[in-house]
């Protein structure tokens, strides 16, 4: 529950940070257009993995008219948490490497009482090295998982800043209810002259 309140903690102050920055004011201008992607009359059917997200399109807009929001995309695009796991990988490959090519060389040896020596000295020597690693494997760990956080959050900061677009739109363009009352009445005439010449069965 804490760990779900700080993420939603989190995602606010974002939204009050960009509402608050300087581009407030490019902010309100858009919140008085009709954007781009609302101004079609086609109609498409909204698909998550397709290529029609209206959500992210709104978003992109957004972003084309904040420089904040330009910035942190940026931010996001050149963020690159793959690097530290494959800086380690590199390293921990010649390690892992080595173990694995001394423990089949170990096999050679025909000296039990040497061999069980030699095989002590490479589990005590690879027992150090997981030791003297263990911290960097947690810290790994640690930003794998929070990739997760980062797509979460990215993702409840586009909703958060569109939803105000779309509500907008929904307000301004709800088409006239009279309209609708005018062809209820006229189909309902059309199902009355309909009957008045359709024969008694």
């Amino acid at each position: 529950m804490e760990k779900h309140l700080t993420s939603i903690s989190i995602i606010l102050t974002l939204v009050v940070v960009f509402s608050c920055n300087p581009s407030q004011r490019e902010t309100k201008q858009v919140e008085k257009e009709n954007p781009e992607p609302l101004q079609s009359e086609e109609i498409v059917t909204s698909s998550f993995r397709g290529q029609h997200d209206i959500t992210q399109e709104l978003y992109d807009y957004l972003v084309s008219k904040n420089v904040a929001l330009q910035q942190l995309e940026k931010d996001i695009e050149n963020f690159n948490s793959n690097e530290a796991s494959e800086k380690y990988a590199k390293y921990d490959n010649k390690s892992s490497n080595y173990y694995t090519s001394a423990g089949n060389n170990i096999t050679s040896i025909e000296d039990s009482l040497l061999k069980k020596r030699i095989s002590f000295l490479i589990t005590s020597s690879k027992n150090k090295y997981q030791n003297r690693t263990h911290e960097l494997q947690s810290i790994l760990k640690h930003i794998s998982q929070k990739n997760l956080t980062l797509h979460d959050h990215h993702t409840a900061l586009k909703i958060i800043l569109t939803l105000p677009l779309i509500e907008k739109y929904q307000k301004d363009n709800i088409p006239d209810k009279n309209e609708f009352n005018l062809l209820d009445a006229e189909q309902q005439k059309l199902i009355k002259r309909i009957d008045s010449v359709t024969p008694k069965y």
